[in-house]
């Protein structure tokens, strides 16, 4: 019996690491385009980088408001309603439209409201843009992504970030080759994401199964006619509930992006830096967690073996993260190197603090997923307000004010922050898979 018990879990290991890994995949593709590009601008003088990490950063905002479509569309429709039923799915396709021009005037607004604090104001609007026109796609594009799901063709997302990242590739390569002043190459880059974006809903379209494709195009066309109706405009405010845990994590961390245009430029960069890189890194094991959190459901096993399978994930995560968390610890200077940041003491230190927060993630970013899957959707919601919103924000804030704030103590409240959330995720799991004790 503890034989078979052994082999079912090294089974559902297996099952998780192979599943969790293509999901994973498409993400980190998708993501890894910052680092690209913080490369591509390593050549250029700091304050390049830290305009275009800076507008990065405050767009992310909603575009990962936008990933609640995809979230929307798999929970409201099933293949079967998507094509037998127009009238539900022109009324979703109404909400996306709106929603996406929406996003797009509130990114304008925030862009234009924070442009005062940017070290080179000019620099920062000529990235953000000619990168607006991807916020306007994103809740479109993330829609049709939710469409592949609901008609069991997961294996185009991948294909599609694998084409986007050679895309993207050889976008930087070209900046970097190319050398062209600071405006044009953020004008480039900006122009070029927006296009790859462009074709990225081109191709997901064009790549759904005709039936699919059809009915989604008759839903839009009735959409468009629709958006701007009082029923439809009431409903895109909670049309973005799906990411409210992603939104406290991102808005947070542009609240950052703006307090570090106080430090100098090349620490201001490289703070950036490392937010794109602790992002690129970590929101790839939500699909990790999205996929253990599944397989844990549809075990049927008692709570006791539940909580030994969550063990061996968590576990197989971090082996797949540390060796990477000790290239940062262990090799700072080649890290910043890679990332087009200068040598200095205080930057190699704030990279030494990205690898310890990285030994972290197997119990925060991937745990925290598995619980909105096992628990609830909103389960982390509350503890990652506290420690960012509540504790990490206002500490961050006081050290700008009185003048404490540097590259290494910023990342050290960040990364005590996310020690208290990777801990109040452990409570949680062990709530959540421990057996009630036999009365």
């Amino acid at each position: 019996m503890p034989t078979t018990g052994t082999a079912d879990r090294t089974s559902a290991v297996k099952d998780f690491l192979s599943r969790g890994t293509k999901a994973a995949l498409a993400v980190f593709l998708a993501g890894s385009k910052v680092l690209l590009f913080f490369s591509a601008l390593s050549g250029y003088a700091p304050e390049v980088a830290a305009s275009y990490g800076s507008a990065l950063t405050l767009l992310l905002v909603c575009l990962t408001l936008g990933t609640a479509y995809q979230v929307l569309v798999v929970s409201r429709l099933r293949r079967d309603t998507l094509l037998k039923d127009p009238e539900r799915t022109a009324e979703l396709a109404a909400t996306v439209l709106a929603g996406s021009v929406f996003l797009a005037l509130g990114a304008l607004a925030a862009s234009g409201a924070a442009l005062a604090f940017q070290h080179s104001p000019g620099l920062f609007a000529a990235f953000l843009l000619t990168y607006l026109p991807a916020v306007l796609l994103a809740p479109v594009t993330y829609a049709a992504g939710g469409v592949l799901l609901v008609t069991g063709q997961e294996g185009v997302r991948l294909r599609t970030s694998a084409e986007n990242f050679v895309a993207h590739a050889l976008l930087a390569a070209a900046v970097f080759l190319w050398e062209p002043s600071p405006v044009v190459a953020l004008v480039v880059i900006g122009a070029g994401c927006s296009l790859v974006d462009l074709a990225t809903l081109v191709r997901t379209v064009v790549r759904t199964e005709p039936q699919a494709r059809a009915a989604v195009l008759r839903s839009v066309r009735e959409g468009a006619r629709r958006m701007w109706s009082a029923p439809v405009l009431r409903a895109v405010p909670g049309s973005f509930a799906g990411a409210l845990d992603a939104l406290v994590l991102v808005a947070a961390f542009a609240v950052v992006s703006q307090v570090v245009t106080v430090l100098p430029a090349a620490q201001a960069a490289a703070a950036l830096a490392c937010i794109a890189v602790v992002r690129t890194l970590v929101v790839p094991l939500k699909p990790y967690g999205m996929v253990a959190g599944r397989l844990l459901r549809a075990s049927g096993a008692d709570l006791r073996e539940q909580a030994r399978r969550l063990r061996l994930f968590t576990a197989s995560t971090a082996l797949l993260l540390w060796p990477l968390a000790l290239v940062f610890l262990a090799l700072p200077g080649p890290v910043a190197g890679l990332l087009g940041l200068e040598a200095d003491p205080v930057v190699l230190w704030g990279v030494r603090l990205v690898g310890a927060q990285l030994l972290l993630e197997p119990c925060a970013g991937f745990l925290s997923s598995v619980l909105k899957v096992v628990v609830a959707p909103h389960a982390t919601v509350r503890s990652l307000v506290v420690v960012l919103w509540c504790g990490a924000l206002p500490a961050i804030g006081l050290l700008a004010v009185s003048g404490h704030l540097t590259l290494v103590s910023l990342w050290s409240v960040l990364l005590l922050a996310r020690a208290g959330f990777a801990l109040a995720s452990l409570i949680s799991a062990r709530r959540a898979l421990t057996a009630p004790e036999e009365v």
